[in-house]
């Protein structure tokens, strides 16, 4: 009809569709998503139930996922972390020790342990406990200036450990230093501080082997640790003492030496040497002798060489060596070292006299063989009794000393100094760091420089009674310190809130010692 613009709505021509309508107007199948039809996937809670609201009051139940449990991002997370041999915390299943440990239970500080009788040691540690060959730990004592340094020192050149370069080399250091007396002693006082002040500040190791003779015909390793005879480093001579298996006492028979380190207030010479009393702080002082000897009986030597040394002094005079040993005996035997657990020998560190048996041996003077018969200072030490270290257990290995990050590259910036007290440990071992708790991994085990057993040993390994350094990784240093313990992971050590102990003081100590104190 005329006027009619548009017809009826079903007579009007249809627009095509753009793209846009199709896609909004489209369901769910043809845009290429399924609806769910058989509950909720896989790793997420279940819905709940609408018949069950009005049980709850009204309030939906809770939901059916665990979240105890770790969730599927942090499964993948655990997966990214650099293995460090510990767990992620809060989550026992998911392990990073690689299947290599035990994992750490939920909510527990340290790994669970096992019985000691489960412990099963490895063949080279019975290999090495049923092995006929000496190990003795020895630490050289004294008072300052009683020729500690020069006395060793001498005796690793006669047994070789300090070769003719080395000698050479020190003795330039020493002369440019206006020390040429010295030079010995630079074998040992390697650090520019304790060349500089001409005194030793830290405990210096070196290992040699006492020579062989007729009449010993089994030699001993020796690892020498030349202890601080100052009295303010005595922290560092615990430390030394407390690795030892015997002691050396290096007692000075120069006039008034032997006097000024053994003193006490009521000590005056009697033998006409002109020994002094000796005042610190404006009160009389004692000398470091008898602090020492204390010290070595309280940390567990039980054998103790007395080297008289410096006998060139007064002319290896035997009425001034019988002096020495009659006025040492009493005290002595007072501080737990019985006769049978003491030797003497008169020896010279300056000249190398009496040091060593065989061909390296300086000749003795006439005014020396004229009255001693006995044997040498390495004689001495073949003669103490072996150190019994028991049956094989787990390892243990007590934290005399952190060592600077920086000292050493292949030890790394995690690094311990200590003396291995029973088990074994190489590179690689995963160990665990006490009272910390925290699992470290073994990068180096390093040994001091002077090795001259020849045993062959496997290198990085370390068994009960060696004295060595440790690298560690995957821990923080801050978990190290002095007093700590190194230990098997399934056989940790017992750990205490507190202790008993008997405490001995000495004449060092100035002020009471107070209850609540610290």
């Amino acid at each position: 009809t005329v006027g009619d613009k548009g017809g009826s709505a079903q007579s009007r021509p249809s627009k095509p569709t753009s793209a846009m309508a199709k896609q909004m107007g489209s369901t769910p199948k043809e845009k290429g998503v399924v609806a769910p039809s058989g509950g909720a996937p896989p790793g997420y809670p279940a819905r709940p139930d609408p018949s069950t609201r009005a049980s709850a009051g009204g309030k939906p139940p809770p939901p059916g996922f665990d979240f105890a449990t770790p969730s599927p991002d942090e499964a993948v997370m655990a997966k990214r972390v650099k293995p460090t041999g510990g767990t992620v915390p809060g989550f026992a299943s998911l392990s990073l020790d690689d299947g290599r440990s035990s994992s750490t239970a939920v909510g527990q500080k340290f790994p669970p342990s096992r019985p000691i009788h489960e412990y099963v040691p490895s063949d080279d540690e019975l290999a090495h406990a049923s092995s006929a060959k000496r190990d003795m730990h020895v630490v050289v004592l004294g008072h300052v200036d009683a020729g500690k340094s020069t006395l060793m020192g001498r005796v690793l050149h006669l047994v070789g450990v300090v070769d003719a370069k080395q000698l050479r080399r020190n003795e330039k250091d020493a002369a440019a230093l206006g020390k040429s007396s010295f030079a010995w002693a630079f074998a040992l006082d390697t650090a520019e501080t304790e060349r500089a002040r001409g005194v030793t500040v830290d405990v210096a190791q070196a290992r040699f082997v006492t020579p062989v003779t007729p009449t010993r015909p089994e030699p001993t390793r020796v690892t020498l640790l030349d202890a601080p005879g100052h009295r303010d480093f005595v922290g560092n001579a615990i430390a030394g003492a407390a690795r030892a298996d015997a002691a050396v006492l290096v007692v000075d028979a120069a006039p008034g030496g032997f006097e000024t380190g053994f003193g006490d207030a009521s000590s005056v010479s009697s033998n006409g040497t002109g020994g002094k009393e000796r005042r610190i702080g404006g009160s009389v002082g004692v000398g470091q002798t008898r602090e020492h000897v204390r010290l070595a009986r309280s940390l567990g030597v039980s054998h103790v060489i007395v080297a008289v040394s410096k006998m060139d002094a007064c002319g290896y005079s035997e009425e001034r060596f019988e002096f020495i040993k009659k006025t040492l005996k009493p005290f002595l035997a007072k501080s737990g070292f019985g006769p049978e657990h003491v030797s003497w020998v008169p020896v010279s560190g300056f000249e190398g006299v009496n040091l060593v048996p065989g061909e390296c041996a300086i000749p003795v003077p006439n005014a020396l063989s004229e009255w001693w018969s006995g044997g040498t200072l390495t004689e001495c030490i073949d003669d103490v009794p072996s150190v019994d270290r028991g049956a094989p257990r787990p390892f243990r290995m007590p934290i005399a000393d952190v060592i600077p990050n920086g000292t050493s590259r292949t030890l790394g910036q995690a690094a311990i100094g200590g003396k291995i007290a029973c088990g074994s440990v190489r590179k690689g071992d995963r160990v665990l760091v006490m009272p910390a708790g925290v699992v470290a991994r073994v990068k180096a085990v390093e040994f001091p420089v002077g090795d001259g057993d020849g045993a062959g040993r496997a290198e990085n390994v370390g068994h009960a009674g060696d004295a060595c350094d440790v690298g560690l990784e995957d821990v923080d240093p801050a978990h190290l310190a002095p007093g700590g313990c190194l230990c098997h992971v399934d056989f940790p050590v017992t750990v205490a809130t507190g202790v008993r102990a008997k405490i001995v003081t000495t004449e060092s100590v100035r002020v009471p010692l107070l209850v609540g104190s610290r």
